[in-house]
């Protein structure tokens, strides 16, 4: 009988904590790729909040862009039509700074529209079609930590 595969987990972003004391992480990867754009970009995001900020943000986008290319190429996938790749915004929904920070980029969505569509080769009308079914998504997911 074989064991089943380990969980991913985030000790690698907290190596000289004991592992009964390390933080237990919602999405492990967004984790690392937080921790790791943090220090390239901290001349252009000095502080914490306003990356914070750009980081949900940019998560949320590549959501969305994940989901309208996924309907435009794979016509006939079988999962939730919303289905994308969850940011670490999802479990902090609730929060304001959160709110703030998705509402802003959903005011910008129309003129951000015309400049993808050509971009990533995605129907205008689409985009916003993608965001709701996203936000649907992430909406319903069970948040748990790893």
């Amino acid at each position: 009988m074989s064991k089943p595969p380990r969980r991913p987990t985030a000790h690698h972003l907290q190596p000289d904590t004991p592992p009964h004391s390390r933080t237990q992480y919602y999405l492990p990867m967004s984790e690392h790729l937080h921790v790791t754009l943090r220090e390239p970009l901290r001349d252009i995001l000095p502080d914490n909040a306003s990356y914070n900020r750009r980081f949900d943000q940019f998560e949320y986008l590549r959501g969305i862009v994940h989901v309208a290319q996924r309907k435009q190429h794979y016509r006939d996938y079988p999962g939730d039509e919303g289905h994308g790749p969850l940011g670490r915004f999802g479990p902090r929904l609730g929060y304001e700074e959160v709110q703030s920070a998705l509402a802003e980029v959903e005011a910008y969505m129309t003129d951000l529209t015309v400049l993808w569509a050509d971009l990533f080769d995605v129907p205008v009308g689409q985009l916003d079609e993608a965001r709701q079914a996203y936000d649907s998504y992430v909406s319903q997911v069970r948040w748990r930590r790893f």
